[in-house]
């Protein structure tokens, strides 16, 4: 993450305020560094997580981000294990809701000027 921070401003940069690589380093860091406290149960630990990343950011990716985290720690509580399938396809859901979203040039009915 840290390596692609500055292509990842720019590329945020043409639609938006060009803090994306910011907003990754900053909610992957408080990941790492909340990983010692992370529970067993993997929706927990993917609750915690959610927290961690919105602790660390305030941006809208940052949100969207941990609302994918969030649906993954519903559909995981109380399971102590994931497999890669799993992990994959709960991320392509949430890649479909954000390229839906920025699409359409809104999120929950707030326009953001992308079309």
């Amino acid at each position: 993450m840290e390596q692609s921070a500055d292509e990842l401003n720019t590329a945020d940069g043409l639609l938006g305020d060009g803090d994306l690589g910011v907003t990754m380093i900053r909610g992957f860091r408080q990941i790492i560094a909340d990983l010692e406290t992370l529970p067993e149960d993997i929706g927990m630990a993917f609750f915690q997580c959610a927290k961690a990343f919105t602790k660390s950011s305030g941006s809208s990716y940052g949100t969207l981000l941990a609302t994918g985290m969030l649906a993954i720690a519903k559909v995981k509580k109380g399971q102590t294990g994931i497999d890669l399938e799993e992990l994959v396809g709960g991320l392509c859901k949430f890649w479909n809701l954000t390229h839906y979203t920025l699409a359409r040039g809104n999120f929950l009915g707030v326009h953001i000027g992308v079309y």
